[in-house]
């Protein structure tokens, strides 16, 4: 499948708003209760949660734009119903977006704060959190 003509912007916005919900879900308890006990405000900091269940019962199109923008890799793990298995960006963790000088994310930054090994991982090399500074900022 052609990946150039994925329209990453919109990619990483429809990834945010999806991961947005998180963490206001039931499964994101124990990482609000994280956030809560290091003073991090959600609404403060945009802090989003992903489950690691973005790509469940979605069509292949949007597992393929996932993979594009690094979201999703191939995995080796068997899958069921015959579909290919994936490994996702962020698995069970705080994520961070991250912008470029227009204010659009181009980046995620996440945190997995329930393991002791690689817990923070960038998704790639762009972009600056919350976002960059108004150009007259000494």
């Amino acid at each position: 499948m052609d990946n150039t003509h994925f329209d990453s912007k919109a990619i990483f916005k429809t990834v945010c708003a999806t991961f947005s919900i998180g963490i206001r879900s039931f499964k994101a308890g124990e990482p609000r209760a994280f956030l809560e006990s290091i003073g991090l405000s959600m609404e403060k900091t945009g802090v989003m949660f992903s489950s690691g269940q973005i790509a469940h019962r979605k069509s292949d199109d949007f597992l393929a734009r996932l993979e594009h923008i690094g979201i999703l890799r191939k995995s080796g793990h068997p899958s069921n119903l015959g579909r290919k298995a994936y490994s996702c960006f962020g698995n069970y963790a705080l994520i961070w977006p991250l912008r470029d000088p227009r204010g659009d994310v181009v980046n995620l930054f996440s945190f997995r704060f329930a393991v002791k090994s690689r817990p923070e991982e960038f998704l790639n090399t762009e972009g600056l959190y919350p976002q960059y500074p108004v150009p007259e900022t000494r």
